[in-house]
């Protein structure tokens, strides 16, 4: 499909890479919640989306690593994240990327893999539970927001890219399917 047709096919597209801030985060939910209005009829597939855009931002707002430390590389923006969203007539692809420390990856790692390994209903009654709880991070979160995801788009797709011996680059993929009215 040439440029022009994708143009004006009812979709979105949007890539971004730098340093995410809250600022950033309001004016991209105010332009894709502009655009979902104008081509998602279905009421619960844009409240998908909405959520597991707004967490994806917001993780890449509160732990994104700042890696003054990386030996240089023009390959690697040590600074920045990776936030894109897709859509196509299935439906929608939210790919987020970003630094971490290599001692972290392990416990990210069970984490994610504990959440894939819980049936539909398990991830909800995880989530009430984590709610019920109220333990946070010294972030200020309680590990919620990946278990959210789960329970709006099902298994996490997720995969460590090794960049030196202390680095790693954390890429997230998320499909949301449209729900058909």
């Amino acid at each position: 499909m040439d440029i022009h047709k994708r143009m004006q096919h009812n979709s979105i597209s949007l890539t971004f890479k730098g340093t995410v801030t809250f600022e950033l985060i309001d004016s991209i939910i105010a332009i894709i919640s502009n655009r979902l209005d104008q081509i998602e009829s279905n009421v619960v597939t844009k409240k998908k989306v909405y959520g597991v855009m707004l967490e994806c931002l917001q993780n890449l707002c509160f732990h994104v690593e700042k890696n003054n430390d990386l030996e240089y590389n023009p390959m690697y923006d040590q600074q920045s994240a990776l936030f894109m969203l897709d859509s196509d007539e299935n439906g929608y692809q939210i790919t987020t990327g970003n630094f971490i420390v290599k001692d972290k990856t392990d416990s990210l790692k069970t984490w994610l893999d504990e959440i894939n390994s819980l049936s539909e209903q398990e991830v909800k009654e995880l989530y009430n539970k984590i709610l019920r709880n109220k333990t946070f991070s010294d972030k200020g979160t309680a590990g919620l927001g990946f278990v959210d995801i789960a329970r709006k788009v099902g298994k996490l797709n997720y995969n460590f890219n090794n960049v030196d011996d202390k680095y790693a680059f954390f890429a997230f993929n998320l499909n949301i399917k449209k729900v058909l009215a």
